[in-house]
């Protein structure tokens, strides 16, 4: 079995289990495989900080007689989900949460929130008494470091959320773990 038959049928388990959650949870399942890549995402619903707090995502603007649709996972926090439907309730509006798998949500928040690109500049070797060079060498040791940082920011992010797969892919029919959505 080759590596992306592995992430297949990987893949493949955690939508089945998701799916399982969301009966148990009482909330509509979506599998988002055919569209995540392409769906076309809503930039100003929600903070991409809040997206990653509370594990929610936008899937599409409401108004008038159409609904305001989140996708949640098995992370966000029942009393948020309420909370929301309340206050669009109270706005005239109505909000519905499909319950998504964390793979799903991990691919939603690279597209949302993707870690910064690199670009490496050539550098030219100073010769004796060459300020420019050496100032433009330091320069861009500078945003190397920088972006390197930064990076490292997103890398412990992608990391929670590979560990978040991990643990979800161990315990498929473990739901013990579902007290933020349980009321």
């Amino acid at each position: 079995m080759d590596e992306q038959e592995i992430q297949l049928r990987r893949r493949e388990n955690e939508e089945r289990a998701a799916s399982e959650r969301a009966r148990i949870l009482q909330l509509p399942y979506l599998d988002t495989r055919s569209f995540e890549d392409t769906i076309p995402l809503i930039k100003d619903l929600l903070p991409v900080e809040e997206m990653h707090k509370d594990f929610i995502l936008p899937l599409a603007l409401g108004g008038g007689e159409k609904h305001f649709q989140f996708m949640v996972t098995s992370q966000t926090p029942r009393s948020l989900i309420e909370k929301m439907r309340q206050e669009y309730i109270d706005n005239g509006e109505r909000a519905d949460f499909f319950l998504i798998s964390n793979s799903a949500y991990k691919t939603f928040m690279l597209r949302y929130d993707p870690p910064r690109e690199i670009i490496y500049d050539d550098i030219k070797i100073a010769g004796e008494g060459d300020s420019e060079t050496i100032a433009s060498v330091s320069k861009t040791l500078n945003e190397v470091s920088s972006a390197h940082n930064r990076n490292s920011s997103n890398n412990n992010r992608n990391n929670r959320y590979n560990n978040l797969n991990d643990s979800n892919n161990k315990n498929n029919n473990d739901f013990d773990n579902l007290d933020g959505l349980i009321s």
